[in-house]
Formats: structure tokens, sequence, C-alpha cells
């Protein structure tokens, strides 16, 4: 502790050094300059392949789609679209876009520009972890999965420059919430034409010069591993509404160091506190730390393609031995809930299993029964005894045979001889760089070592090459959040389907995909969540993910800033963000 407080008089002296006793956040009052800690640097600022937290926060400032957020709930406002129809049968939306929304250069923002957007998300080719957002429109799973070709076949057409057509296979009561993620949002196809094809990886057009967007604001600096800057959007259709002038995202993956941070004025919102740090805080700052409902799920994702987690009963002793109470209440420390099912609590009333357990013993006998029952699998080793093996450039024959293996029966049974039991492998489980995830970590790491003797190797990565190993399969257990698209169970049993992008489990079971589609299909949400709830049941007792427990969104906020309010998706638009004091 008092090394930390030194490193803070350090910092404080710094900054007084280069510039008065003034902080960032002071002189942003009148500057109106938003410092944001973003956790990580973002792998890419392309809407339709990026996965992450940290992205959706950039690309909310830089790209609008037919919604947008509420600010403190959960139904959408209007974005890009004023209005919307939808049909008495719930399966087609006609949206009515503003003739006042522009591109960053001017261009009009045109219904044609979501289509274009749309069939570039579903293009197979581009490997989109996301298609199945738009799986509910008709057609699109089709064309994304290469059944069809022609994209005109897909649900979505433009009637006009400034009406959309959507028509979906089945109602979808979250249809507009699912609108506000901002892989639904739209591109600029110029722009992207210019530095490559429709399935163009990685190119140029998603750097500052080149981006041109639709939101609020556009893209000023990107200085890698150092932070991000956006700047207000003086042709944003609504930014009469907008205050801030700016917004700089800073990548900090290191608790201590954001809090240091905060602390010498240099943010003013947080990704994260440290751990150690939230009970101290809470107490004494109660008006700076904020520790919201957040709909997500912290889990663990396991490689079921690799020996011997394709077993289940080693997932479900790995699972068992795991005390989720004594993690939430000694580790995470931030108000979080122990996670028995893989959706977190719902408002819309669905109700998941909750059939998992901390069971050692249940663990423990799993486990071996697991080993043993590979040991069964493997030859006997008095199998070599053959009447045709070798012996002294002889043969063996079937006398020979039998004393051998009486005698082997002999002292095994006295325990003159041990058979050796196989021992359980040492296994790498991967996280990226941050203090909770390593804690979280070794705190599991102790667990499966005390419950089932097991010896397991902590990976830690940047955040890029952790996405990357878990792309190609290049893991065994890997530490893994889900952050719900919109409030609905489906954005959480959706991703566990066969072949999804998200999966990246290796599982699959054809009746859980039966009941997903079945869920789709329902005529009434009641039947809807019961399709829900086998398909949930399912995934609990095969386990390809290990639920540890339910977010909350744990940070500090400045006082200054205002129009930033808690909601189950963390979302906080700009547009209606300003300081004050």
């Amino acid at each position: 502790m008092k090394q930390i407080n030194f490193v803070f008089l350090f910092l404080v002296l710094i900054l007084s050094a280069c510039g008065g006793t003034e902080s960032k956040v002071d002189s942003a009052l009148e500057e109106q300059i938003l410092y944001f800690g973003n956790g990580t640097e973002p792998k890419d600022l392309d809407p339709h392949t990026v996965t992450g937290v940290p992205e959706s926060h950039i690309l909310m400032a830089l790209l609008e789609g037919l919604v947008i957020r509420h600010p403190e709930g959960l139904d959408p406002l209007p974005g890009v679209a004023s209005s919307w129809d939808i049909s008495e049968d719930g399966k087609t939306y006609t949206f009515n876009l503003r003739d006042t929304a522009v591109w960053s250069n001017g261009d009009p923002v045109t219904a044609s520009d979501f289509v274009w957007a749309w069939e570039r998300m579903l293009t197979p080719s581009l490997g989109s972890k996301y298609p199945d957002m738009l799986y509910d429109v008709v057609n699109a799973e089709e064309f994304n999965q290469g059944i069809i070709t022609d994209f005109t076949k897909v649900g979505v057409k433009a009637l006009s420059s400034q009406q959309l057509l959507v028509k979906l296979k089945n109602p979808a009561p979250y249809f507009l919430g699912l609108l506000a993620h901002y892989t639904t949002r739209p591109v600029h196809r110029p722009t992207i034409e210019k530095f490559g094809e429709i399935d163009t990886l990685g190119s140029l057009w998603t750097r500052p010069g080149n981006f041109i967007g639709n939101g609020p604001f556009t893209l000023k600096e990107w200085q890698l591993n150092k932070v991000l800057k956006v700047k207000k959007n003086s042709l944003y259709w609504n930014a009469e509404q907008v205050k801030l002038n700016e917004i700089h995202f800073f990548p900090v993956d290191n608790a201590t160091r954001e809090d240091l941070m905060f602390r010498a004025g240099q943010l003013h919102v947080t990704s994260t506190v440290p751990l150690e740090k939230v009970p101290v805080y809470t107490k004494e700052y109660p008006d700076l730390i904020h520790i919201d409902p957040y709909y997500g799920t912290y889990y663990l994702r396991v490689n079921v393609k690799k020996e011997p987690f394709d077993n289940k009963l080693v997932r479900k002793a790995l699972s068992l031995s795991i005390d989720r109470k004594e993690i939430v209440e000694n580790v995470s420390k931030g108000g979080q809930l122990p996670a028995f099912s893989f959706t977190p609590p719902d408002p819309n009333s669905y109700y998941p299993p909750t059939s998992l357990e901390f069971n050692p013993e249940l663990a423990r006998s799993l486990l071996d029964e697991a080993l043993d029952a590979k040991e069964d699998l493997a030859p006997n080793r008095m199998d070599e005894f053959t009447p045709e093996t070798g012996i002294f450039g002889g043969k063996v024959g079937p006398w020979l045979r039998n004393l051998f293996l009486w005698l082997y029966n002999l002292f095994v049974g006295s325990g003159a001889i041990t058979e050796e039991k196989e021992k359980f492998p040492t296994f790498e489980l991967l996280y990226n760089t941050s203090e909770g995830h390593q804690k979280l970590a070794q705190a599991i790491q102790q667990m499966w070592k005390e419950n089932l003797n097991i010896d397991v190797q902590l990976t830690n990565t940047d955040w890029k090459v952790y996405l990357s190993r878990q792309s190609i399969g290049d893991y065994s257990i890997a530490r893994a959040g889900w952050i719900g698209d919109y409030v609905d169970p489906k954005t959480f049993l959706d991703m566990m389907v066969t072949g999804r992008g998200n999966n990246q489990t290796g599982w699959s079971n054809s009746e859980y995909d039966d009941l997903l589609v079945k869920a789709a299909q329902s005529p009434s949400q009641d039947e809807r969540f019961k399709n829900f709830y086998k398909a949930e049941k399912i995934l609990i007792d095969e386990l390809p993910i290990i639920p540890i427990y339910t977010y909350t969104r744990i940070y500090m906020l400045n006082q200054d800033v205002k129009g930033w309010s808690p909601n189950l998706l963390d979302t906080h638009p700009y547009q209606f963000v300003y300081l004050e004091r």
C-alpha cells in the first residue's frame, strides 16, 4: 500500500510540474472532452468482424444504426430511422430513414447502405462472428451458409432511398433491441471498396483519415496502445444534441494503473476497479464507485475437441469442484452472483435451470470414473504375452503365459506390485491481461488442485492473441465472458448452436439446435421460454461452457459526468453525455 501511495504521489508531482495543479478532468470541463478508460487496445474498428466490449464503446461513437440504445431503459430510440411500422403478424418491418442523416463526408445515408452492409456481414468469406444476429431475417442464414448465393432473396430491400423493408421468418419480440447492436450498423461502401473487396479483412479503411462514419463522432487519432480520439461530427443529424467535443479512449488493461490515473484526474470513467479496492471505495467514495447490474455471464470455455475434455464426466468434475460462492465473496467481490446457468437473471421472467453445484466429493468420483473408463479402453499389458511372443529366441507356450498371468495377478493383488493409475494431464487455462482475470484464474487453479489434484498452467496473453487462439481452437480451457447483445435469453443460448462463430468450443448437439429452432417458431413467449429451458438443461448437462458468475459493472465515474445512467447493457449513448460541475 505504501508503494502504491508513493507511485500515486509521484504521478501527482509530475502532473503538477507539467501544468500547475489543474488536472485533465478539470480542464475538460470547458473543453468538453471525456477521458474514458477502455480496458484494452481495440482489435479493429470494423463492426462486422470485431466482438469485444472495448470495440463496442468506440463504435457507438462512430456509427449509428436504425435505432440506438435508450440511455436509461431497454426500449430503443429512433436512430437513422425516424420511425417504423410493424405488421400485425410481427414479421414485416418498414423503416423510414431520415433525409438529414449523412455520412461524415457529406454523402446521404440511404436504405441501400443498410442492404449492402448486411450483405457484407452475411458474406461467408468475411468470417463475421455475428452473422446469426440477422438469422431471423428471411434467407439470411441460408445466404451466410452458402445454401443460396443471390442476396436479393434475403428479406431486406430498399424500397426507396429512405425506406427499408425487412422480412422475418418468425415474429421476434427482441428484434428492435437487436438492431441497436453495432454489427447491424451501416458502413460506407465506397470507402471499403477503395481499400479492398466486400470480404477483405484488416484493410486500411478503419484508420484515421480513411474512416467514414455516420455517428455523433468521427475518428480523429489512433495511437496504438496509447489513445484513440474521436471528435464531434458536425454533420451528424442530431449534432445539436451532442455536447461533448471529443472522447479519448485509453487502452488501460491494468486495473491498478487505471485506478491511479483516475485518482490523478486523468480519467472520467474507468473500465474496472482493483478488486481489493472495491470494499474500500464503496465505504469511502460511494459517490464515485458504481456497481451496476449487468446482463452478462463470466464463464470458462472448454475445447471439447481436445482430450480429456471431450469426456463429459471430466467437464462435470471440473465444474463441481469450483466454489462459485467463494469466488464472488472473496475474489471478484463486486456484488456478482454465482452462476448456475448460462443465462443471467432476466427481466422478462425467464427462469433458467439451476442444477450446477459445488460438490468436490462427487467431482472426484466422476473424474476417477472418467480415468478408469479410459484405462479400460487401453490394451491389457498381459495381452502382450501370446504364444507367438519370442523369449530368449524361442516361443512362449500357453502354459508359460498362464504362469506369467498367475504371478502378475498374485503380486498385484497382494500390493507388491501396483498398477500406476493414469494421472490427469497438466493443461493450460488461458486468459487475457487483467488483474481481475488473473486472480480468478489463480482461484480456480487452486480449487482444481485442492479438490481434484489437477495441475493447471496459467497463460496470460494480450487481447488480440487471446481472441486469435480461441478462434483457431488453440486452447484447452479459456476464461470467457458474454454480455447480452439485447435483453433476451436467445442472445446467450443462440451462440452455442452448432457452428456459430462465437461457439468456439467444438460442441454440437442436434437436440439443442432443434430446440432453439422451435423456440424461434413458438407462437407465444411462454412457449419460447419452455423451449429455451429444455435447451439450457442440455447445455448445463453437457457443459462445453462452465458458468462462474453473473456480471456486475464495477467502475469509477467522475461526478462531472452527466447523462450517464446505469442500465443492464451498460450502454451510454454519447449524444446524451456531457460534463458539468
